[in-house]
């Protein structure tokens, strides 16, 4: 967003939108991974509807205010005050110590997850 509220070349704020789609499509993967770990398997489909539901319900509140705001305030400033919320909502969530150690669990406890989920007994 920073690159659109200041004149710079096309190519740059292409450049600068390739890192942010990168860096969002990273997360997306290791989201739905900690989903598919760590949700049992018949919980799995709902949990993922209420997860897009509530990630994505109020977009449509941020379209209709960004254009009001615009207007009363400026697209640069909009944009700037965007991006300050982006970083400062990213930066408030990496002192917490899962989200900056995502990692496999020890192998018997994947396994123990594997056992949860299996409806069928194995002998």
């Amino acid at each position: 967003m920073l690159a659109l509220a200041n004149p710079f070349a096309r190519w740059w704020v292409g450049v600068w939108y390739l890192a942010g789609g990168s860096g969002v499509e990273q997360f997306g993967i290791l989201w739905v991974t900690a989903q598919q770990r760590d949700v049992p398997a018949k919980l799995l489909a709902r949990v993922t509807s209420l997860d897009y539901l509530v990630s994505l319900a109020l977009m449509p509140v941020g379209y209709a205010l960004a254009g009001p705001a615009a207007d009363a305030f400026g697209p640069k400033a909009v944009l700037q005050v965007g991006t300050g919320v982006l970083v400062a909502s990213t930066l408030a969530v990496l002192p917490v110590p899962v989200v900056t150690r995502f990692a496999t669990p020890c192998p018997w406890a994947a396994r123990a997850a594997v056992r949860r989920a299996d409806p069928v007994e194995r002998r």
